[in-house]
């Protein structure tokens, strides 16, 4: 009986030995599996950006989403991208901002007038391979606060200004009505002498231009030949060269054979 008493505590030892062993060896299996695994790093859309972003607006970083104002010059509209883009002139610098289409109706600026802005660094993703984040200044609200030279043009000048282009050529609206606008803002701030000689004397003056389209050195360009029409003829008074890709704006120097940016 003794024996057999002895035998069975030591089958019970043996189970419960073995069930202790067990029960701490899964613990320390998981944990070390757990340790094991590296940790994930954001990427693509879920990268964390830096806290301060460059801008030309601006001489220093910028923190994102903070409401900056500022004053520029107004230079265009491009309406025809991904985003609604706005160019302002500030110093030497020109600057795109994206704005939303509530806006639109408030950015019917002429080139040259100054303005009083309110903007934000934001995201912005760039269409492509996978899209790119890139970090750009959004336009939140615009207001004149001083008329440009083409203002002043447009009183002095009550004219409508002619052009005309070969017949076999066929310019969209927009780009014609683009160009007059740009023809205006040439006229009102050029140095040109010809050009002011004719400013003098409004009411004599009948500015012309003709609009053409040609390859130069690897660009296509607009070319605008502006001049004075004066009843049986008119002279060239400065020919005028729109880069199609970039809308640089150039005149061009005829003593020198070269395009000079303008203004």
């Amino acid at each position: 009986m003794k024996v057999w008493i002895m035998q069975q505590w030591t089958v019970l030892f043996f189970i419960v030995l073995l069930c202790s062993c067990k029960y701490d060896a899964s613990p320390a299996k998981a944990v070390s599996e757990a340790d094991s695994i590296p940790a994930k790093l954001p990427t693509g859309r879920d990268t964390i950006p830096p806290a301060r972003y460059s801008s030309q607006l601006s001489p220093g970083k910028v923190p994102l989403q903070q409401t900056i104002k500022d004053t520029v010059t107004f230079v265009e509209r491009n309406d025809n991208g991904d985003y609604y883009l706005c160019y302002v002139r500030k110093g030497k610098h020109l600057v795109s901002l994206i704005y939303d289409e509530p806006l639109a109706q408030k950015l019917n600026f002429l080139r040259g007038d100054t303005l009083e802005i309110q903007w934000k660094m934001d995201s912005s993703w760039i269409a492509g391979d996978g899209d790119r984040l890139e970090f750009k200044e959004w336009m939140l609200n615009a207001r004149k606060i001083k008329d440009g030279k083409v203002a002043t043009f447009r009183k002095n000048y009550t004219k409508p200004i002619k052009y005309w282009y070969a017949k076999d050529t066929d310019y969209s609206d927009e780009l014609k009505d683009y160009l007059y606008l740009l023809v205006e803002y040439y006229i009102a701030y050029s140095k040109q002498p010809l050009v002011l000689l004719h400013l003098e004397k409004p009411e004599e003056s009948d500015f012309v231009y003709s609009i053409d389209d040609r390859d130069e050195k690897g660009r296509h360009y607009i070319v605008l030949g502006l001049s004075n029409d004066q009843g049986t003829h008119s002279n060239i008074i400065q020919w005028l060269y729109l880069d199609s890709e970039t809308h640089a704006f150039y005149e061009y120097d005829l003593a020198n054979d070269k395009l000079i940016p303008f203004p």
